[in-house]
């Protein structure tokens, strides 16, 4: 992906494929809640195809 590419994208709330920001939250606060023998090295979020 160019950057050209990525910046002709919509982006935001509403547009196709955006994820909500609590969704993010959610994902993050999971890795964090984690217990201290547990260690979280990648978190990837993407939106799930067909859902709402």
């Amino acid at each position: 992906m160019t950057m050209s590419t990525s910046r002709s994208r919509p982006r935001g709330p509403g547009t196709t494929g955006a994820i909500p920001a609590s969704s993010v939250a959610a994902a993050i606060a999971f890795a964090m809640d984690q217990p201290a023998g547990v260690d979280v090295s990648e978190i990837i979020v993407r939106p799930t195809a067909g859902r709402t």
